[in-house]
């Protein structure tokens, strides 16, 4: 399996400076073709989801298939708010000079640890579950990004680019219409960043969609309940391949 961070996250850099929603799809794109070379199964956690659902939509051969792992999808009317914290963050960053400000205190204002640990509290049912060798990962990553001048900035802007795509409804429905892949979508039961209610809408207008929810896990269940998200997708992956 090979994966790669998006750009301005983790080790990749911007592109061109940007860390827009259509950069992050170019760069799938050219991952897709240069590293694997054919069709290929995308798996895509949050807004990774979202970056996946777009390249299925806009270049259908180069996706074999499509895990979405508590992807973010269109907003549903009549369900559950995001986390109170997360609509207020995402209200800041829409604002100008605002969002640049809460964007670096994002990243510079607590120390790495806390940081980390009080993230996780907000994206986790129940962080405990999460192993400390990741947990130090994700610190280790953060004290990394603290350092790096641009790594607000990049967040800002792929945050921003997300809000602005899901303003566009009629676009988001046509990206979900339009994938014509096999798509498996896995999402925590708890999940407080992106509500069930959303992953529920999106399988109204695609009920040919797979999915299977996972109790008692939030917003990355691949750290969560890392046996149960694998099985999941096994058991998927072995009834699509199955004679």
């Amino acid at each position: 399996m090979d994966g790669f961070d998006l750009a301005g996250f983790g080790e990749t850099p911007p592109v061109r400076g940007s860390a827009a929603l259509g950069t992050q799809r170019d760069l799938l794109d050219r991952f897709l073709g240069s590293v694997i070379g054919g069709p290929a199964i995308v798996v895509g956690n949050s807004m990774g989801g979202g970056i996946s659902m777009l390249e299925a939509a806009l270049e259908p051969a180069a996706v074999e298939a499509l895990v979405l792992s508590n992807s973010v999808f269109p907003w549903k009317r009549g369900s559950t708010f995001p986390a109170p914290i997360v609509m207020l963050g995402f209200a800041l960053y829409e604002l100008p000079r605002v969002g640049e400000w809460a964007s670096r205190q994002r990243v510079t204002r607590l120390e790495a640890e806390r940081a980390v640990r009080r993230g996780l509290r907000i994206i986790a049912a129940d962080p405990s579950t999460i192993p400390p060798d990741l947990v130090r990962l994700h610190v280790d990553q953060l004290v990394r990004q603290q350092q790096d001048p641009d790594a607000g900035a990049a967040f800002l802007e792929a945050a921003r680019s997300l809000l602005a795509l899901g303003r566009r409804r009629e676009v988001v429905r046509w990206i979900v219409g339009s994938v014509k892949c096999p798509v498996l979508v896995i999402h925590g039961r708890e999940d407080r960043l992106v509500p069930l209610g959303f992953a529920l809408g999106a399988l109204e207008m695609r009920p040919d969609w797979d999915v299977r929810l996972i109790p008692k896990v939030g917003h990355v269940p691949q750290m969560e309940a890392p046996e149960r998200w694998l099985a999941a997708v096994d058991d998927w992956l072995g009834r699509r391949t199955a004679p």
